[in-house]
């Protein structure tokens, strides 16, 4: 079990740095952003100790939010099979959105979530209604990447205490930041191209 256990925090981390590369290599075609992959990649592609080390998370959060995100939604996808469900975490604090046909739905994603050993609190903003098209999904990962990329240029954003997630639009903004930091953090985003809503869900560091 606990081997099984370890494989699967693997993966969770070889995922993670795969879909930074494909983050940083794609804003390396942005006007703006080639020059700073170089430098984005070494800073990111560090040891999992560093990245922790400098880390505002509690310990033990940073690896249990790649678990959590993975095991969530896999107990998430078995159990509401004709959903469209997306899953994040950032210092056990889950975020929920996509689309559920029903109420009952909803519901149940969230009391899934709500019930696992390592949440410590639950954002739910799933819709209800139709599913978004693989368009719209493309679009959303595209604005994802331009916040990124505009984050990176900006320079001085503390983007290893944040994260991006993007739904129809609607930017995400999860972390812990101080005031300034957010402040900053929401200027940028709320400038990006294709940012229809900017929704502020960080969390002040203790």
């Amino acid at each position: 079990m606990l081997c099984k256990k370890m494989v699967s925090l693997l993966l969770i981390n070889l995922r993670y740095w795969l879909s930074w590369i494909v983050i940083l290599t794609v804003i390396g075609q942005l006007s703006g952003c080639a020059t700073l992959i170089p430098t984005a990649i070494s800073s990111t592609l560090v040891s999992g100790a560093v990245v922790t080390a400098k880390d505002r998370r509690a310990t033990g959060a940073y690896v249990g939010d790649k678990f959590v995100i993975f095991d969530l939604a896999k107990k998430i996808a078995n159990a509401i099979p004709n959903s469209h469900i997306n899953v994040a975490s950032y210092n056990r604090a889950i975020l929920l959105t996509g689309e559920v046909l029903n109420e009952g739905d909803r519901i149940a994603a969230e009391t899934l979530s709500r019930d696992h050993t390592e949440v410590r609190k639950v954002l739910n903003y799933i819709s209800i209604g139709p599913f978004s098209s693989p368009g719209s999904r493309a679009d959303d990962t595209w604005i994802t990447t331009k916040v990124y990329c505009n984050l990176i240029v900006g320079k001085g954003y503390p983007l290893n205490q944040l994260k991006i997630i993007t739904e129809q639009g609607i930017v995400y903004v999860m972390g812990l930041l101080d005031a300034q930091e957010t402040d900053a953090v929401a200027d940028v985003v709320s400038k990006t191209a294709g940012v229809q809503q900017v929704l502020i869900l960080t969390e002040v560091p203790q």
